[in-house]
């Protein structure tokens, strides 16, 4: 059973902001909810107030600018990116990713934004939108800023947000023609379950078949992603080999710290995030192969 709280339907961000700031710190933020009701029903959270802005026009948002950006509305659901980007020659690394979180039920209800404020160290989505170059649009008493969603999320169940702030978008990067992405996920489950190791990358081709840009981005082997620069420079420098990709998987097991719990131990998840960044770099490579036609 539910505690008690009150509710407020926000008709728009500015009514939104104010009440973050007026109402104390005892308030949360209510998108999609399947985080927030679970934990309330667990006992692990106690807001004394939930800010409703699912009803709020501009959040809804999902397109592409005239630039060729993304943007991502902070109500726009997991299931609604998985189902537009699939049919987006160049974000299909979206979806790949968003359908291995959780059931169809919990990607209709959740939100992209809500996995992101989540801040949870296994996050399925973060991975992916840190490659991606992904920001966060945050408006607050103060006014409006922006920040690379990489130095948003700065410790488990921590973000850069102060007071009264609120994620109101995500912006993305245009995606070239040539570009591939890979998404893996090891857990008990397939999607249903906690990640015990989670490896993200993208690759962008330029014609002659050179890699321009690359992200590969480690999840649930460290308190925040991972990103793994010293990787894609690499890539950019030398491009696509076999002793790359051996080189490649060493950096991120020298790079990560999983833990040992009750899911997996220390060492296990390091064998899994040397098998599975070199699978998911290679992956991507050949799919911006295919999709520049070589």
């Amino acid at each position: 059973m539910l505690p008690r709280f009150e509710y407020i339907r926000a008709k728009n961000v500015k009514e939104a902001i104010h009440i973050l700031e007026t109402e104390g710190t005892d308030v949360r933020v209510l998108a999609g909810g399947t985080d927030i009701f679970v934990e309330m029903k667990q006992g692990q959270s106690h807001p004394r107030l939930l800010v409703d802005i699912k009803a709020i026009p501009e959040l809804s948002q999902l397109s592409l600018e005239s630039n060729g950006e993304l943007t991502i509305g902070a109500s726009v659901s997991l299931a609604e990116l998985e189902y537009w980007a699939a049919g987006q020659k160049d974000w299909t690394g979206l979806s790949i990713t968003a359908r291995n979180i959780g059931s169809e039920q919990v990607r209709n209800r959740g939100t992209v934004v809500g996995n992101i404020c989540r801040a949870s160290p296994a996050g399925d989505m973060a991975p992916m939108l840190i490659a991606m170059d992904a920001r966060v649009e945050i408006v607050g008493p103060q006014g409006s800023k922006s920040m690379p969603l990489e130095n948003f999320l700065v410790g488990p169940g921590q973000t850069a947000l102060k007071p009264g702030e609120l994620v109101t978008l995500l912006k993305i990067p245009r995606a070239t023609s040539d570009t591939g992405a890979a998404f893996f996920k090891i857990g008990r489950r397939r999607a249903m379950n906690v990640a015990i190791v989670s490896v993200a990358a993208q690759i962008a081709l330029n014609g002659a078949n050179r890699i321009h840009s690359a992200g590969i981005v480690l999840g649930a082997v460290a308190p925040t992603p991972l990103r793994l620069h010293a990787a894609e420079e690499i890539l950019l420098n030398q491009g696509m080999a076999d002793q790359i990709l051996e080189d490649i998987g060493e950096l991120a097991c020298s790079a990560a710290a999983p833990i040992t719990d009750f899911r997996s131990t220390h060492d296990y998840r390091l064998k899994l995030v040397k098998v599975l960044t070199r699978r998911a770099v290679q992956q991507a490579w050949e799919r911006a192969r295919q999709a520049g036609g070589a």
